[in-house]
């Protein structure tokens, strides 16, 4: 029966969240004015609804900010900035309800308004994730893994940072994967880091010497995880790949030499304690190699100095 009412319960609160969706203004003020409404009639839901409703509110609320900097109206009264105020302050009431949810949502915030161009905002709503993070996620690694994850997806997708404030909140998270509770942990989620400090895009910021340092810091977390589980080899491979990734993009400190050790390791490992996951991730590696070199690709000549 209570299954029931929850089924009940869930299905009337996706129908009272879908509300929003429907309202709709050719004035950006009157739709503002139309969302503040609707922010007070969902706040009146208690912690129990608005865990719903309110996030609904807060994508159709960035929608409306990308609207209002796309048409930059100079007779609009509500500007950029006021609906960010909006959804910083809901926010900020909010994370105590759903912090999970807080989090993601600041993340998602902190893009739009990097596609809005405010960077003071963006660096504002990403320290607020930051800090939900630390004051309300930090009991289940597994939870604060994947929350890792999406700050580095987040910082990636980021392009108009200031250089200091970049570097600040990737070092931030970098010292967070240190703290994951699992060495395997700990090694994935550091490799992940130094995807932010060498960008993918030619215009994005490539600081070799911290792409490094992050690298040769989750290879030593992977080292260290096989002391408890053979299995975590698997990790040597996964950072092999981002060692090949990085060696691609003509990182100057990420060499073939490193490559090829961590190739010998690999094979050390496997050759002691086989383990059939590891070794078919490891061969699929391997073969991406060969075929490299063997089809002349952009970056073969530099494969081919790869020994397997």
């Amino acid at each position: 029966e209570e299954e029931e009412e929850d089924d009940d319960f869930l299905e009337k609160q996706n129908y009272v969240s879908k509300v929003v969706h429907l309202l709709h203004s050719d004035s950006t003020d009157e739709l503002y004015e139309m969302y503040l409404l609707a922010r007070k009639v969902y706040g009146q839901g208690g912690a129990k609804r608005v865990v719903h409703t309110v996030p609904s509110l807060l994508f159709s609320v960035l929608r409306l900010s990308l609207r209002i900097h796309k048409e930059a109206k100079e007779d609009s009264k509500v500007t950029v900035k006021n609906v960010f105020k909006f959804v910083h302050d809901t926010l900020g009431k909010f994370s105590n309800i759903s912090p999970l949810l807080a989090f993601k949502l600041y993340l998602h915030s902190a893009i739009i308004a990097s596609q809005c161009n405010w960077e003071n905002i963006v660096y504002e709503f990403l320290t607020q994730a930051m800090g939900v993070f630390e004051e309300h996620l930090g009991s289940d690694s597994k939870v604060q893994f994947n929350c890792i994850q999406l700050i580095v997806g987040a910082l990636s997708a980021i392009k108009i940072l200031d250089p200091e404030n970049r570097d600040t909140l990737t070092t931030k998270t970098a010292q967070y994967s240190s703290k994951l509770l699992k060495r395997q942990d700990q090694a994935r989620a550091l490799a992940l880091v130094a995807h932010v400090f060498w960008g993918e895009a030619e215009n994005d910021p490539k600081d070799e010497k911290k792409c490094s340092e992050c690298l040769q810091r989750a290879l030593n977390c992977a080292k260290e995880s096989l002391s408890s589980n053979s299995a975590n080899a698997i990790v040597l491979v996964e950072i092999l790949n981002t060692y090949l990734y990085f060696f691609s993009k003509k990182n100057s400190l990420t060499t073939a030499a490193q490559a090829s050790k961590l190739i010998s390791m690999i094979k050390s490992q496997l050759e002691s304690e086989p383990d059939e996951a590891t070794q078919l991730l490891f061969k699929n590696t391997c073969d991406h190699i060969r075929l490299s070199v063997e089809q002349h690709e952009e970056d073969g000549a530099n494969f081919s100095e790869i020994e397997l």
